[in-house]
């Protein structure tokens, strides 16, 4: 039944009233002499629907309704009054009054009238009050989305959750009521609004697409996808859909690109073998440094060419032990083997791979190869090496020692310790030392030879030394070496004992000089001879007038001249080669102290010791002597060096009128020019003793230009000033 508040002055007329609409069991009706006593009665039961009277003394009905409405009392009320001024009707439904009737008339159709208006208002706020409820609950579903929802009807946003107010910047209170319009980036405008209304209109639109939305900031743009649908608000077309920010989304896959970008180079780039392969032998993707590594031109020839893995293997049982370790644990680590190119070259890979699921479940082989060809090469290489080494170290010809940077002998085989008179108990005790065991003056030629070693790695060349053996008596020794390690702190020497070899040199020391004793005596006596020949000449000349006579003796006087020059010759020869070769400094054996003040000598050449015939000096005061006899007017002399990969060229120049092209050649012919034709011819001899050559470079008319090529070994050039 529905609950009636009728209020009005007149007793009977509220009688009248109550009986009319009670009469039917479908309302129930207190009543109210006043507005003052309906004000007190609404606020202590929920009355359904208040029907007034207007005038009522202290307060009229309109004064009651708007008393009502102040409270925040919603009731439906229906001004039910005698008077019928216009005005009063339009001051009644402005103050929020659901109907207004008259009394006057028939009463059976008057009171069927209210009866109706009653009902009528009663449905009105039952409708109201559900939809408010139905609101509600779309507003607390929608506040439970977590992307932004809303629902729109003619451009104006009407509702809103807090997650789409949030993105742009805004209350949700602020932004409902607000024209769709404004919320939407300029340049999506008319493409957002345009769709709305043709969707409205019932037109087949996508139900989801991307735009953007603009900031409450009227700047910053939010990346949405829409998606949205057709329904009903308050009985007409209302556009509903959900808002999804993918700004993060476009992080996240600009990120993957960039992931999958960056995966990409370097799977094209790596510097080593990538592949996937089936587990029936075909491969099926390779990067670019495997194509390579197996001599392919492409992805594709590499895939096509290659039907069965198992033929690239060397060993076939490689290949075998390869499956079974995969298929028995899953994977395979740093396996070794050796496979077949496409030109059929044989080089070495390093494989690790594993069995992994593809996302159609498709079980494959991932893996890796590393190009380990020059690596086992290298090993190879090595363990010859090594091997080698052990026949020399093991054959007894030659000492081998290992040591280290403080000269200590750490490991040596037998032949050095029993050149040494060492034993092997000496070398594990620490007893033995490479510094100890060599003799003062040979000091600085193991420290050169050291240095050598710490800037190369390895003697260039053997050289000749000595060493103290443990009895004290001395061993000559030929001594060559190399660094082990990259660091060059440990190495390992090879030592010849020469003893026998210098024996035999000094035998023939001793030879050479009975030879050169007796050329000196053999010399003297044909001097005597000599003399006597040219004294009797001189007479014979004197004692004759003879014509014919005196020919035979200018014959006899020409022998004589001739074998005097071949003595001279032999005097001066006969030192040449007469003694060992040994270092020599070049800045002691320049002739400084026959240059004349005339003529100034550059020396630019660095710290250089030679390793020639002990008369070398010899061979530098004939060039100066001729610059000097043959330059004409030579004032500037300069000695100079280049040192190439395998020669030191030593140069002689001067500033005097050179030598013809005719003449470069001959003046180091015995016996050429205008002297005795001795001195270059001499020079040449003396340098060729250690494979030293000479030869004349110079330009005819701007000075004499010698050129002394010093072979690789042949020359030592030491740290220190020039």
């Amino acid at each position: 039944m529905i609950s009636i508040l009728y209020v009005d002055d007149e007793t009977s007329f509220l009688h009248l009233v109550k009986g009319f609409l009670e009469m039917k069991g479908v309302f129930t009706v207190d009543t109210a002499i006043s507005a003052k006593s309906a004000l007190e009665m609404a606020q202590f039961h929920p009355y359904e629907v208040i029907v007034s009277d207007y005038e009522m003394p202290g307060m009229n009905g309109i004064e009651l309704l708007k008393n009502l409405r102040q409270t925040g009392n919603e009731i439906p009320f229906i001004l039910f009054t005698g008077r019928g001024r216009e005005e009063v009707v339009i001051q009644a439904l402005n103050e929020g009054a659901d109907y207004y009737l008259q009394k006057d008339g028939d009463p059976v159709p008057l009171f069927a009238e209210l009866s109706h208006k009653i009902m009528h208002a009663v449905e009105k706020k039952q409708a109201k009050i559900a939809l408010k409820h139905s609101e509600e609950q779309a507003q607390v579903l929608i506040d439970h989305i977590q992307d932004g929802a809303f629902l729109a009807q003619d451009g104006i946003l009407l509702l809103s959750n807090e997650v789409q107010a949030t993105m742009l910047g805004y209350q949700k209170n602020e932004v409902m009521g607000m024209p769709i319009s404004e919320l939407i980036a300029p340049e999506d405008q008319e493409r957002v609004i345009k769709r709305h209304f043709d969707r409205l209109a019932g037109e087949i639109l996508p139900e989801s697409y991307e735009f953007n939305l603009l900031h409450k900031d009227r700047t910053t743009r939010i990346p949405v996808r829409m998606s949205v649908g057709i329904g009903t608000y308050q009985g007409r077309p209302a556009v509903i859909g959900t808002l999804h920010n993918v700004a993060k989304e476009r992080e996240q896959e600009s990120a993957l690109e960039k992931s999958e970008a960056k995966y990409r180079t370097i799977y094209n780039n790596a510097s080593i073998g990538l592949f996937t392969s089936s587990l029936d032998g075909r491969f099926l993707g390779a990067n670019p440094y495997a194509v390579k590594y197996l001599g392919y031109d492409s992805e594709e020839d590499f895939i096509n060419s290659i039907t069965d893995i198992g033929s690239r293997y060397v060993d076939t049982r490689d290949r075998d032990k390869v499956l079974q370790m995969l298929t028995s644990q899953g994977y395979i680590n740093n396996f070794e083997t050796r496979f077949y190119r496409k030109d059929g070259r044989i080089i070495w890979g390093l494989i690790s791979a594993k069995i992994a699921r593809e996302e159609d479940g498709t079980v494959v082989v991932e893996g890796i190869c590393q190009d380990i060809t020059s690596r086992k090469e290298a090993e190879i290489a090595l363990q010859e090496s090594e091997k080698r080494l052990k026949w020399v170290y093991d054959s007894g010809l030659l000492g081998v020692m290992f040591w280290n940077l403080d000269g200590q002998i750490t490991d040596a085989n037998d032949t050095f310790l029993n050149m040494l008179g060492y034993s092997q108990g000496d070398l594990k005790e620490g007893r033995i030392n490479g510094f100890n065991l060599t003799p003062p003056e040979y000091a600085s030629v193991d420290k050169s030879a050291i240095e050598e070693l710490l800037e190369t790695g390895i003697h260039k060349k053997p050289y000749e030394k000595e060493y103290i053996r443990k009895d004290g008596t001395r061993i000559p020794v030929f001594l060559a070496g190399t660094m082990l390690d990259e660091k060059r702190t440990h190495g390992v020497g090879f030592v010849l004992d020469i003893t026998e070899r210098k024996k035999v040199e000094d035998l023939l020391y001793k030879a050479n000089k009975m030879l050169t004793l007796m050329t000196d005596f053999t010399r003297h006596d044909l001097n005597n001879q000599l003399a006597l020949i040219y004294g009797n000449l001189e007479l014979a000349e004197l004692h004759t007038e003879s014509p014919s006579l005196h020919e035979f003796l200018q014959k006899i006087r020409f022998a004589a001249d001739t074998m005097k020059e071949q003595i001279t010759f032999t005097k001066v020869f006969q030192d040449v080669g007469s003694q060992m070769p040994q270092w020599q400094k070049l800045v002691d054996i320049l002739p400084y102290s026959m240059i004349p003040p005339y003529v100034t000598i550059h020396n630019t050449t660095p710290n250089i010791e030679l390793f020639a015939d002990p008369m070398l000096e010899k061979v530098f005061f004939n060039l100066l002597d001729n610059s000097l006899r043959h330059g004409t007017h030579v004032r500037t002399i300069t000695v100079s060096s280049i040192e190439s990969e395998n020669a030191l060229t030593i140069l002689w120049e001067d500033d005097g009128i050179g030598i013809s092209l005719d003449k470069k050649e001959k003046i180091f012919i015995r016996g050429f020019g205008e002297n005795t034709g001795l001195g270059l011819f001499l020079v040449r001899e003396i340098l060729a003793q250690t494979s030293i050559t000479i030869h004349e470079t110079g330009e005819p008319g701007k000075g004499a230009r010698f050129e002394i090529m010093v072979p690789w070994g042949g020359y030592r050039i030491f740290p220190g000033s020039k």
